[in-house]
């Protein structure tokens, strides 16, 4: 007899849980339907470039890779960035409707109410959001996948009418909505909020304000804002990449052996750098076992403290369950002085002072920006209130409001009733196998494996989550361990790891042994389909490819570099000619690179920006389907100081560059800066050619990461060598030498940058 079930959110969790019971599971099992007060499906994620009437904008980036990112039976198409912007993923998921139709979609209806019967169905109350009209239906099951973002949070403290503009972070979308077209671009931002979207907002707003500043042309109203992020404790910063292997504890804090660059998820995602025997590492946080977790945290990182003391780790921090972000630019930006960090709480806003919990006050406040999470309430609250109870629901609980068994997918109470996705940060692998898990246990019993009710029978679970929601040990993700918690759901379901794709991962990770990347995709259903398979297996070539290309190759590092740029260096260069028209001198001065969003300068654009926006082609729509320029970065390079020749002539000099980083080539390019404006790209200096770490003649390897690069300027050839060191994710110093050769030049320059 088919089940019903009602799925309530149509985002990840509720999409993955639908096309599990439909097509995962023997046929005609479930009966589905999908309830969701959007007018669209995707959840949080925008569907649309133009998209911004949601709770994430468009073009943010994710902070997980594609390959974290993604369901086990449907792909990303190959051209898709590494890290897709947000409208990308909403793109993703209509497809992976459409892939896997069936469910009987009911977009912007609100589920308001559910009650129990007597008999384990369920009375759904929907009311539909454009009319208000109400409905009542029965379901065999409810599975609720409605998501941790319920409604934003905003402390007390703000007077009914501001003075200045104070929003949630899920509304900021620019400098000109903050602050109006008209507004001087003077004052501090305060950005309140010190975790994830905390660190990605200020970032976000740092990069707004840089970019005010350094885009060519006129800028309309003086610019003199800045930010000021208000945290409430120490906090690592993660680069979307990190070197394969750490650095060791031991080592000196200046440089480490190059390393090939990964995303961050991927290297977290190292099975090799786990145990034979997989444990939980998050949830309850010892002394000893946040100790550990610092020095691994430390080993990608180095001292934070080098970087900007606002930055740095206390010792006394050390042994508390610690705290991480993820943003590429958020340090580069506290260290140029473009964000300045206060720690306390927000207590007050009066006229233009922000007052904070210590006494400290923040002055000539331009708007405040909360990123102060979400009240889950709104997306929980519709249950029973017996249920509610059952579950130890304690919506003041932003980390664990409910308390589940196994991992999170149900409570024993409640056989009919079922959770996907309903926890802080959930990754896409855990959503699929909680789909999993609530199918084979919905399914007749004679297609139920025995494994899975042995598991449940020995679930721990459910008395764990009920004392996290008291203990302040608990960690900044309870169910973080992604790794742990898809092992123990695949044991459970019987499901077997794909073995992993082509050559080994051959560069050393953590443990000595090659990377085992544990992407979703090693574990696909019995149930899945030939496309499905076909899916599955370009989904592992796309991973096993991107991570083999950064392992033996330079896939990565261009972008790694050009991220720690940012800032100002002092700069030492020679000269040596042996010219007489060219004088041999010494240069000293200082480089400081600006950021910026990427300007269309140069660059050649086989369609518009409206054309491309519109774009209907499928088979481009994760590309072309929007402005090229979103995965465009730029830098504007400008050094200034004294050349003192060799014949004791000594002179002011600067110039101005433009450096350009093309996410989705991953490449990196030096560009001449206009004569009439400076800020303006005029044409192609030289493309960076990062080399391997390897020589393929030698078969030595390089302790830094080189480059070269070639320029002919009309009868004189420019050659560059470039030489980048870092420490761990920080890049410590770089060289550039060029040699000139020409019918009238001959001289080699010599340049030494070093952080001031």
């Amino acid at each position: 007899m088919t089940k019903s079930v009602c799925i309530i959110g149509a985002g990840p969790s509720g999409l993955v849980a639908a096309k599990t019971l439909l097509h995962n599971a023997p046929k005609s099992t479930f009966e589905v339907t999908i309830f969701d007060s959007k007018s669209r499906v995707a959840g949080l994620w925008p569907t649309s470039r133009s998209d911004f009437d949601g709770v994430v904008h468009p073009l943010m980036s994710t902070n997980i890779s594609k390959h974290m990112q993604v369901f086990s039976d449907l792909a990303w198409h190959p051209d898709t960035p590494e890290f897709p912007r947000a409208w990308m993923v909403g793109r993703y998921l209509q497809r992976y409707v459409a892939k896997y139709p069936g469910a009987c979609i009911k977009l912007g209806h609100r589920v308001i109410r559910t009650e129990l019967n007597a008999n384990r169905t369920w009375n759904v109350t929907v009311r539909e959001v454009e009319n208000g009209v109400e409905t009542a239906l029965t379901f065999d099951h409810i599975i609720v996948a409605s998501g941790f973002f319920g409604t934003p949070r905003v402390p007390s403290g703000v007077p009914p009418s501001p003075s200045v503009p104070v929003i949630h972070s899920t509304k900021y979308r620019d400098l000109n909505s903050l602050l109006g077209t008209l507004a001087p671009r003077q004052g501090k931002i305060v950005v309140v909020g010190g975790q994830l979207s905390g660190v990605e907002t200020a970032a976000t707003i740092a990069m707004h304000i840089s970019s005010m500043k350094n885009l060519p042309g006129h800028t309309p109203v003086p610019t003199d804002l800045s930010v000021h992020h208000l945290v409430q404790r120490p906090t690592w910063i993660f680069p979307p990449y990190l070197p394969a292997q750490p650095r060791s504890p031991e080592s000196p804090s200046t440089t480490t052996p190059a390393s090939p660059f990964v995303p961050m998820d991927l290297v977290f995602g190292n099975r090799n750098m786990r145990a034979e025997n997989l444990t939980n590492t998050q949830g309850h946080i010892t002394p000893e076992a946040a100790a550990r977790i610092t020095n691994l945290y430390q080993s990608y990182l180095g001292d934070q403290g080098l970087t900007s003391e606002a930055l740095k780790i206390p010792s006394e921090a050390r042994s508390n369950p610690p705290q991480l972000a993820i943003s590429g630019f958020y340090s580069g930006f506290v260290r140029a002085g473009q964000i300045d960090i206060s720690t306390g709480y927000f207590n007050g806003l009066d006229g233009t002072t922000v007052t904070l919990s210590t006494g400290e006050t923040i002055t000539n406040v331009a708007a405040v920006v909360f990123a102060t999470g979400f009240d889950a309430a709104a997306n929980i609250s519709l249950l029973p209130e017996a249920v509610l109870k059952a579950i130890s629901y304690k919506p003041e609980n932003r980390n664990m409001p409910v308390a589940l068994g196994f991992h999170g997918v149900h409570h024993p109470d409640f056989e009919t009733l079922g959770f996907v996705g309903f926890y802080r940060s959930p990754y896409w692998s855990v959503m699929e196998m909680q789909a999993r898990v609530l199918a084979a246990l919905w399914s007749p019993s004679n297609s139920r494996p025995a494994s899975l009710l042995e598991a449940l029978k020995n679930d721990a679970s459910l008395a764990q989550a009920q004392a996290l929601q008291s203990d302040p040990r608990c960690s900044q993700f309870p169910m973080g361990d992604a790794m742990y918690i898809t092992a123990q759901y695949a044991s459970a379901l019987g499901l077997s790891l794909h073995d992993p794709v082509g050559p080994c991962l051959s560069v050393a990770g953590y443990l000595d042994k090659p990377m085992d990347i544990m992407v979703p995709s090693r574990y696909i259903s019995a149930y899945a389909s030939k496309d499905s398979i076909d899916e599955n297996k370009a989904a592992l070539e796309q991973a096993y490819s991107d991570v083999r290309s950064a392992l033996s190759g330079t896939k990565n590092v261009a972008g790694a570099v050009f991220r720690d740029l940012l800032g100002t260096w002092k700069l030492e260069r020679s000269l040596d000619s042996k010219s007489p028209s060219y004088p041999s001198g010494q240069f000293n001065g200082t480089a400081t690179f600006s950021i910026r969003a990427g300007t269309s300068h140069g660059l050649k654009l086989t369609q518009s920006i409206d054309e491309l926006t519109e774009s209907k082609d499928e088979a481009h729509d994760e590309l072309t389907a929007q402005s090229r320029l979103d995965f465009i970065t730029e830098y504007v390079y400008y050094e200034t100081g004294t050349f003192t020749a060799s014949n004791g002539l000594e002179f002011q000099a600067s110039r101005h560059y433009i450096w350009r980083y093309d996410e989705v080539d991953d490449a990196l390019s030096v560009w001449f800066a206009s004569t009439k404006d400076s800020l303006e790209v005029d044409y192609l200096f030289h493309n960076v050619k990062f080399q391997p770490l390897v020589d393929k003649e030698t078969g030595l390897t390089s302790s830094k990461w080189r480059a070269n690069a070639g320029h002919l300027c009309i009868d004189d050839f420019y050659s560059a060598e470039y030489e980048f060191n870092f420490n761990g994710v920080n890049l410590h110093d770089w060289c550039l030498a060029y040699g000139v050769k020409g019918p009238n030049k001959d001289y080699r320059l010599a340049a030494s940058y070093t952080r001031i």
